[in-house]
């Protein structure tokens, strides 16, 4: 395969508040979870329910945007890329989701309750 394709998109739930880090060269950085219901039929035939919790990361104007607008609870839509990693000392590796482009779908977070990182905001 020449190219490869590592893209995901999560539609879901914050589970919590964004987390925001700075880097050593003052990139500003976003950390949050969203939950996934997922839906599925067991050998039964009943449904079941799961939920999946993805950890994404923004960076740059997108983490300022994630950061000043969403909150516990706020409905999006993530598109992103997907970024592996192994620690070869540890023994072990994972996977980061990187959030490319957010899409909110409800209510920004200024207007329903304060935020002292966005001026103007009750």
């Amino acid at each position: 395969m020449r190219n490869g394709l590592s893209k995901f998109e999560a539609v879901g739930n914050l589970g919590g508040a964004v987390e925001m880090q700075t880097t050593s060269t003052g990139a500003i950085v976003a950390r949050y979870t969203v939950a996934c219901n997922v839906f599925s039929h067991d050998r039964n035939d009943n449904l079941v329910q799961a939920c999946h919790w993805i950890p994404v990361t923004t960076y740059g104007k997108q983490a300022q945007n994630d950061i000043a607008y969403l909150g516990k609870g706020s409905e999006v839509i993530v598109h992103g890329r997907i970024e592996s990693w192994y620690d070869k000392d540890a023994g072990k590796g994972g996977f980061n989701f990187v959030g490319e482009d957010v899409i909110y779908l409800g209510r920004p977070r200024y207007l329903t309750e304060p935020n002292p990182d966005v001026p103007g905001t009750p």
